[in-house]
C-alpha cells in the first residue's frame, strides 16, 4: 500500500502548525464543511501530492505531533498516515486510536478527526489505517486581512435588490474586499450579487457598491442571518477612505492587544 518510491515528507522537517480551533477571523474565511466524498478525497490528494505536514492532536495529549498523509484509497475507503513524530506521539496514539488532524496547503486549511482502525509498520517506521473522513472543515485563506467590529462600535449595511427590497444589518467585520454582516432573515443564498450595498463607516461619507455573496448562515443565537461578502465594484476615492479605516481598525485592534497582555 506505501509506495517505496515515492517518500512522504518527513516529519522533522519543522514543528506542527498550532492547533487553534479559534484562527483569528482576519486570516480566513468562514468555515465551510465538506461531505461530498469526491471532494474529500480530492482535499486529501493535494495534501499527499503536495507533501503538506500535518498537524496532529491525539486525544487527551496537549501536545501537538507531525505526521504525513501516504496513501489515499478511495476504493476501498481508507488512508494511510505516517508515524508521528516524536515518537511519544505513536506512544499515546497506541492508546486512544483518536487524533485530530490540521493541514494548510496553497492557502486553505483543513481539519478532520481520525478513528485509527490499524498500526502497521514498514521499515521500521508504523503507519496508521484509517477510513475516509466522513467531513472536511475547510477554510480559505483571504486575499484581504478582515478586522472584526467590536461590539462598541456599529457600523450600519444596507443591501438593496429591489426599490422595495432593502435588508438592514451591521456589520461584525470589515476588510478592503469586503464585508461580514448580521442582517435580518431572508432568501440571501451563496452567488448572489445585491445591485446596491451601503456601508456608514463613521467620519465619512457612505460606501457605495454592489456585493457578491460569498458565506451564508442562520444565527440561532442571534436570530439573524450572518453573511458575508466581496464587493464588485467600489469606486477607487472610497477604496482609499474604506483602507484608511480599516487600517485605523487594525491599530486599534493591536493597541487593545498588546493593553491585555501587559502584567
Amino acid at each position: 500500500m506505501i509506495s517505496a518510491s515515492d517518500p512522504p515528507a518527513r516529519r522533522a522537517d519543522s514543528p506542527p502548525e498550532p492547533m487553534d480551533d479559534n484562527p483569528i477571523r482576519g486570516q480566513f474565511g468562514d468555515e465551510e464543511r465538506v461531505s461530498d466524498p469526491a471532494r474529500i478525497v480530492g482535499l486529501l490528494r493535494g495534501l499527499k501530492d503536495g507533501r503538506a505536514l500535518l498537524s496532529i492532536a491525539v486525544d487527551g495529549d496537549p501536545a501537538l505531533y507531525t505526521s504525513a498523509v501516504l496513501e489515499v484509497n478511495p476504493d476501498h475507503g481508507y488512508l494511510l498516515l505516517d508515524e508521528l513524530n516524536p515518537h511519544r506521539g505513536h506512544q499515546r496514539l497506541m492508546k486512544t486510536r483518536r487524533l485530530r488532524v490540521r493541514a494548510r496547503l496553497h492557502g486553505i486549511e483543513l481539519r478532520f478527526p481520525c478513528a485509527i482502525r490499524e498500526i502497521g509498520r514498514a521499515s521500521g517506521i508504523a503507519y496508521y489505517y484509517a477510513p475516509l473522513p466522513e467531513q472536511v472543515r475547510y477554510r480559505q485563506r483571504r486575499t484581504h486581512f478582515r478586522v472584526e467590529i467590536g461590539a462598541a462600535l456599529i457600523i450600519p449595511v444596507h443591501l438593496t435588490r429591489e426599490p422595495e427590497d432593502t435588508l438592514d444589518g451591521a456589520l461584525y467585520d470589515l476588510s478592503v474586499g469586503g464585508v461580514g454582516a448580521y442582517v435580518s432573515k431572508s432568501n440571501l443564498k451563496r452567488g448572489d450579487t445585491i445591485p446596491n450595498c451601503i456601508v456608514r463607516i463613521p467620519d465619512a461619507p457612505p460606501l457605495h457598491s454592489a456585493l457578491e455573496i460569498r458565506f451564508v448562515r442562520f444565527d440561532e443565537a442571534r436570530r439573524k442571518l450572518r453573511i458575508g461578502g466581496r464587493f464588485l465594484n467600489l469606486a477607487r476615492p472610497q477604496h482609499k477612505a474604506l483602507k484608511r479605516f480599516v487600517a485605523e481598525l487594525e491599530r486599534k485592534l493591536l493597541q487593545r492587544r498588546r493593553h491585555s497582555k501587559a502584567p
